[in-house]
């Protein structure tokens, strides 16, 4: 890979900035962050925004949030990795045996 110029980072500044914006009240609740990492952009965002505990299907709310993202990095070029992630409270279902098959399915069910 090469390594990033300067209109390489003056495009992710501008991308990060509109997620900031179209991402305040959530960010403003602390429900979601979004920073600069060396991978490029982060948005992480709480898992009760999300998700019901103990599942991996979206919530109402989590649609609009995440069309507002998908909106915002359509047009990027870059990578765009989804992280799965749970608390650590211990889960033992059928559907998931540990909170490793429910992270992964969340991170599913964002894609």
């Amino acid at each position: 890979e090469r390594p990033p110029d300067e209109s390489d980072e003056l495009a992710l500044d501008r991308i990060q900035a509109n997620l900031n914006l179209a991402l305040e009240p959530f960010v403003d609740q602390e429900l979601v962050k979004v920073t600069r990492t060396d991978r490029g952009i982060e948005v992480e965002m709480k898992s009760e925004m999300l998700f019901k505990s103990g599942s991996a299907s979206l919530s109402r709310s989590a649609f609009t949030v995440l069309k507002d993202v998908a909106a915002l990095v359509r047009s990027v070029p870059n990578k765009i990795n989804v992280e799965g992630h749970t608390d650590n409270v211990p889960i033992s279902t059928i559907t998931f045996p540990s909170n490793w098959e429910l992270s992964a399915a969340r991170a599913a069910s964002v894609v």
